[in-house]
C-alpha cells in the first residue's frame, strides 16, 4: 500500500507541476522546453508550491479517510463482548 500510495502521489503532484510551470511560465512570455530547464524561477516556486500543497491535500484526505473507516475498529485482537463474557464468567466462579 505504501509503494502504491507513493506512486499515485508522486505522479499527482508531477502533474500538477508540469501544468502550473506551463501555465506561470506563458504568463512570463517563456515557452517551455521539454525538459522544463528555461523556465523562470518564480514560475518554478510556484509549480513547487502548488505541488506540496496537493500533496497535503491528499494526506489529508487519506487521514479524514482513515478516521472515518477505522473509527469503530477497536483494539487490534479483542472481540467484541469478550470482556464482559470475562467478567461474567469471573462472577460466576465467585
Amino acid at each position: 500500500m505504501t509503494q502504491l500510495g507513493a506512486s499515485f502521489g508522486l505522479a499527482i503532484t508531477t502533474i500538477v507541476y508540469d501544468s502550473e510551470l506551463k501555465k506561470v511560465s506563458a504568463k512570463d512570455g517563456v515557452t517551455v522546453d521539454v525538459n522544463g530547464t528555461n523556465a523562470p524561477a518564480d514560475a518554478q516556486l510556484t509549480a513547487y508550491k502548488d505541488a506540496f500543497w496537493t500533496g497535503c491535500a491528499i494526506v489529508m484526505f487519506g487521514a479524514a479517510l482513515a478516521a472515518l473507516v477505522l473509527r469503530g475498529a477497536g483494539i487490534v485482537g479483542h472481540r467484541k463482548g469478550q470482556e464482559q463474557a470475562q467478567q461474567t464468567q469471573a462472577d460466576k466462579d465467585t
